[in-house]
């Protein structure tokens, strides 16, 4: 399996089911993604899917988080998808962030996985998750955290 772009899923087969923030199956594992579920998902926030490919078979990538967090979180800060005027609910984001600590504190024996498969999906994007570290890490210590804390 690999993560793939969701505009460039049409005629994959779904990897792994996805669950929503409500604990609902959104789409079954071993689904035909089509150009209709394609736009389906992009209402839930979804940039990348999971989907079967046979260079990859039998490579089972695990996750840190649970699908239905990593759902609630792209919700909570999708702020091109808000209504005209509202903001982002920070308060929303800040349970979130709690939930996202707390599963990675639970799972913490499989996130050496978790750098490979973002370098496995893009390198660009391993470079932002390392630069995204970097700033927040700065922003942490700019707010006065120990250094050892963050």
């Amino acid at each position: 399996m690999k993560f793939q772009r969701l505009e460039d899923c049409e005629g994959y087969t779904l990897a792994k089911s996805i669950i929503d923030d409500n604990n609902t199956l959104v789409l079954k594992q071993g689904t035909v993604i089509t150009s209709h579920i394609i736009l389906r998902l992009k209402n839930y926030g979804l940039v990348n899917l999971l989907v079967e490919d046979p260079v990859s078979d039998g490579i089972d990538v695990r996750s840190p988080i649970s699908d239905a967090t990593l759902i609630e979180a792209c919700r909570a800060v999708d702020y091109q998808n808000k209504p005209a005027g509202k903001d982002i609910d920070v308060d929303k984001v800040f349970d979130v962030a709690g939930k996202l600590v707390n599963e990675i504190c639970e799972n913490a024996a499989i996130i050496g996985n978790g750098f490979q498969t973002i370098k496995m999906y893009d390198e660009n994007t391993s470079l932002h998750s390392v630069n995204v570290a970097v700033m927040a890490t700065m922003f942490g210590m700019s707010l006065g955290y120990d250094p050892r804390k963050l």
